[in-house]
């Protein structure tokens, strides 16, 4: 969600005037347009910002980072109302299919997907996520197989 936020732009008005420091000054009523696409792959936040790595996230690299450098659902008054929900929800479908499935591929990778992106209110595959799914050969089913097999031969 930080390579590929759900939404890649937040826009604000300012209710009041909001003073940024070194004379720089927002004026209320002003339009704010906060590119968080760009903002999630800036390297002064995020090392090696085009490197998927979950460990980024860990408290001990998260000290000392601003709050708002990772805003997928945006924040404030206006945060979406399912980040909780989407997440749980997003955890509870990968893993049903990564218990079924492996992942062979992603055709074109992560450069290939980002090509096609449509970038609109919500980020999305113009063309979908094409990814190539193996079935997952669980443990249990090896060894009641070749139990079956060894009874079958004693017969």
């Amino acid at each position: 969600m930080r390579l590929l936020p759900p939404v890649p732009v937040h826009f604000r008005k300012a209710f009041k005037e909001i003073d940024l420091g070194h004379g720089r000054i927002i004026p209320a009523g002003a339009n704010i347009f906060m590119p968080v696409y760009t903002i999630h792959r800036d390297p002064r936040h995020f090392p090696d910002p085009e490197k998927f790595d979950p460990d980024r996230f860990s408290p001990q690299n998260s000290a000392g980072r601003h709050p708002y450098t990772y805003t997928p659902f945006e924040f404030g008054r206006r945060m979406c109302v399912g980040p909780l929900f989407a997440t749980m929800e997003a955890k509870t479908n990968l893993s049903t299919v990564l218990r079924t499935y492996r992942v062979a591929e992603i055709e074109g990778g992560i450069k290939g997907l980002e090509e096609t992106l449509k970038f609109s209110i919500v980020l999305s595959p113009a063309n979908g996520i094409r990814v190539k799914l193996l079935p997952r050969s669980h443990p249990s089913h090896i060894c009641v197989t070749q139990s079956l097999l060894q009874n079958d031969s004693s017969t």
